[in-house]
């Protein structure tokens, strides 16, 4: 599969998710949780992991790894400082996390790391080259900016991936797609 191919399959709604993981309480609609899912099945593989910044309640990170048990790691990065009146948010996504854990419906070495993103200590945990990232983090102009660079500085040398599968939501923000295009600069 091929990125076009993830695409056609997403917007056929197909993918390994199953009805209760599109139920999962989250801001990602269907078809971004298929395309997520198509994704990490098409491009991860046993040497390589999946990385996400935002978690929010963990539905992106669910929809992503749900039926990808063949990647070797996984890392959802979330300090919880937004959306979160209750603060209930990483707990309600440390159980979803663990609960497919124990069903064995998403990779053994997946961690829920709560850690400010722009700090480079928030990837220790990395132990595969990330094959797709997907951020969801603060959507300011300089955080967009500098998500991929703070990424790739931070992981030692044999840990940055030769390609990327970089994923950020919220494209049709102005501060979003400026951040991210400046940083491909």
């Amino acid at each position: 599969m091929n990125i076009q191919q993830a695409v056609i399959d997403t917007l056929q709604q197909r993918s390994k998710l199953s009805p209760d993981v599109l139920k999962i309480d989250g801001m990602m609609g269907v078809y971004q949780r298929h395309l997520l899912n198509n994704l990490v099945a098409a491009f991860c593989d046993p040497s390589s992991s999946y990385l996400e910044v935002g978690c929010y309640r963990g539905a992106a990170t669910l929809a992503a790894l749900y039926g990808n048990r063949h990647i070797g790691s996984a890392r959802s990065i979330d300090n919880f400082s937004q959306f979160d009146k209750r603060s209930s948010n990483e707990a309600a996504a440390r159980q979803w996390i663990d609960s497919a854990k124990l069903q064995r419906t998403i990779p053994e070495d997946t961690e829920l790391v709560r850690a400010d993103s722009t700090n480079p200590e928030s990837y220790a945990s990395v132990r595969h080259p990330p094959a797709v990232f997907f951020y969801d983090g603060n959507h300011g102009y300089e955080q967009q900016r500098d998500a991929l660079p703070i990424l790739l500085d931070s992981l030692p040398k044999h840990l940055v991936p030769a390609s990327l599968v970089y994923v950020v939501d919220d494209w049709d923000f102005p501060a979003v797609k400026a951040g991210c295009l400046d940083s491909l600069d």
